[in-house]
């Protein structure tokens, strides 16, 4: 039986996990560049056509638009990526991540409201959205390092359970 191939795009969430590791029933392809914006990924993304179509690209981006520059307006520049990448892999599902629930004082309201977002731009694209802030918000272990936005090894082991749920639930149809 094939493996499960899956193409990870983001910023350094995704650069620091070792995702081989953490999903070993897939290929795991990771496109992670640490302090990248969603605009800096959307202008690397003609660099990224291969000769076997991905069967799942997962777009995890917009932290550093929101943590460093206060920019809401990214999930219109993550429709355009979905887009964009539509036109190389028309057969590949994509799954659009939500952003954590980041320890920080009051960026939560900020957060869900751009996951929201998120969950119709994910519709609008034919997508599928993977909702990781309501299982990271009601962990029991705390997810996140010191800085309170990266992942330790707890959060990245649950990070990778929910994308494993996903892949099982949606293989089932």
């Amino acid at each position: 039986m094939k493996k499960t191939t899956i193409y990870l795009f983001g910023d350094s969430l995704i650069n620091y996990g070792d995702w081989q590791q953490l999903l070993p029933d897939c290929t795991t392809f990771s496109s992670g560049i640490p302090g990248e914006r969603a605009e800096a990924l959307l202008s690397r993304l003609y660099r990224t056509k291969t000769k076997e179509p991905p069967d799942i690209i997962l777009i995890m981006t917009g932290t550093n638009n929101l943590l460093l520059y206060q920019d809401t307006r990214f999930p219109e520049i993550i429709k355009n990526i979905v887009l964009t990448l539509k036109e190389q892999y028309p057969a590949t599902r994509f799954l659009l991540n939500s952003l954590f629930p980041f320890a920080i004082p009051g960026i939560e309201k900020v957060i869900v409201a751009i996951n929201d977002r998120l969950k119709t731009i994910a519709v609008q694209t034919g997508s599928d959205y993977l909702d990781t802030f309501s299982p990271f918000k009601s962990a029991t272990t705390v997810p996140f390092g010191p800085d309170d936005v990266h992942l330790n090894e707890a959060g990245y082991q649950l990070w990778a359970r929910c994308i494993r749920q996903h892949i099982n639930h949606r293989t089932r149809y």
